[in-house]
């Protein structure tokens, strides 16, 4: 399902959604990815049932930013029941609740008001409303206030539905925007909307939080391609599309082992593009082999997946979300995988497409005591690792999805 672009290498025209540039190099092909990666399915042929959509993973050849040249946001947007808070891991809440403090210090948020663009089920909202930030106001169209807690009910507002131009008005100390970007179509439109809100309120920070795509190109994690992200930026192609918009950056650096961009920026009326020619030039080439060494890691996925899975026991997949689907989705769906765990109890008992796994959850490995994990996110190992020896799982292998792609 997954394959190197049919002319890998060669370029079409195309327009670029963040700069606007009319060439790009075709990466790679995915005939038939599931369209909702953070749905969960009532039963497994509901699952199996889930529409598929088109992939061609292309780089602009200004900018270096990578985008899904045939997105059709309609398909994406023809939810299920979508279930992706991460908020149930333990690594996950102090990774957030740093951010949400780093980001009130640092911008003086304190007892102010602040605007999420993409606020989704609301917990970064409440993390940073733990941390003192005043009054948090919410722009998401599958937002409500069901999520908010009634403690916190009265320093919040929701408006469910997407960020507008009459928006821009909206005044705030800071606007946020994290993990939504890349679902948006039209990057360089979304943008400018930004760089107008922050000029509306004195330059006010527009803080982001992205999925790095240097880590899904350098090391082949074909896993972390889903057809909801029409987007991949680089750490430099954010800070294109920011300063395109202008935008100047204040702050950017990578996170959570290198997966997750954090940028700051404002407003700025003298704001310039600032490139790196030398550096673009070795983004596109590893680019060119992304295709290759994403198929060479499927293989190598393939055939240790395998191998645990004949292992008296057997083998179960720990996270039953959007990583697990780019996985099976890539390395077929024919090995007798027992089950997918995942921590949040709203997806326990439901299942994922394309394979139609259910996801259990974690004291369910007590009793199957499976001889091999695969663990989606290496972020997670300590705590994983605790919990299956809690469960007295000692002897069950646990193996990051990177290490299975080295072997």
């Amino acid at each position: 399902m997954l394959s190197p672009a049919r002319e890998p290498g060669s370029t079409r025209h195309q327009t670029c959604p963040a700069c606007r540039h009319g060439l790009a190099i075709d990466l790679l092909s995915i005939r038939r990815a599931p369209v909702l990666v953070c749905s969960v399915f009532p039963d497994a042929d509901a699952a199996r049932a889930t529409p598929g959509g088109e992939i061609e993973l292309v780089a602009c050849q200004a900018c270096g930013f990578l985008y899904n040249r045939v997105f059709d946001l309609a398909m994406a947007l023809a939810g299920a029941g979508y279930e992706s808070t991460q908020s149930a891991s333990a690594t996950f809440n102090a990774f957030a609740d740093g951010l949400a403090k780093d980001w009130i210090a640092r911008h003086d948020l304190a007892g102010k008001t602040v605007i999420e663009v993409g606020c989704g089920q609301s917990a970064f909202m409440l993390a940073l409303l733990a941390n003192g930030v005043g009054h948090m106001h919410g722009i998401d169209p599958l937002a409500a206030m069901s999520d908010i807690p009634a403690d916190y009910a009265d320093r919040v507002s929701i408006d469910a539905s997407d960020f507008h131009a009459r928006h821009v008005d909206y005044q705030a100390a800071a606007l946020v925007c994290r993990h939504s970007i890349e679902h948006i179509p039209d990057v360089a439109a979304f943008m400018t909307l930004c760089s107008a809100w922050s000029k509306a309120n004195g330059n006010a920070p527009v803080l982001f939080e992205a999925p790095a795509a240097e880590r899904i190109v350098h090391d082949g994690a074909f896993w972390d391609l889903f057809y909801e992200h029409c987007n991949y930026f680089t750490v430099a192609a954010l800070a294109t599309a920011f300063e395109q918009a202008g935008m100047r950056v204040t702050q950017r650096r990578l996170e959570y082992g290198e997966q997750y961009i954090i940028m700051d920026a404002c407003h700025d009326a003298d704001a310039t593009v600032i490139s790196d020619a030398a550096a673009q030039a070795a983004w596109l080439s590893a680019c060119l082999n992304f295709g290759s060494r994403a198929s060479a890691a499927v293989s190598a996925c393939q055939r240790r997946m395998r191998d645990y899975a004949a292992a008296p026991g057997g083998l179960a997949i720990w996270q039953g979300a959007s990583k697990t689907v780019g996985l099976l989705t890539a390395v077929g769906d024919a090995l007798p995988i027992r089950c997918c765990i995942d921590q949040n109890t709203r997806r326990h008992g439901w299942f994922i497409p394309p394979s139609g796994l259910q996801i259990l959850p974690p004291a369910a490995l007590a009793q199957m005591q499976p001889a091999h994990v695969v663990l989606m996110n290496a972020v997670y190992l300590r705590e994983v690792r605790e919990q299956l020896d809690a469960m007295g799982c000692t002897a069950t292998q646990l193996h990051a999805i990177d290490d299975v792609i080295a072997a």
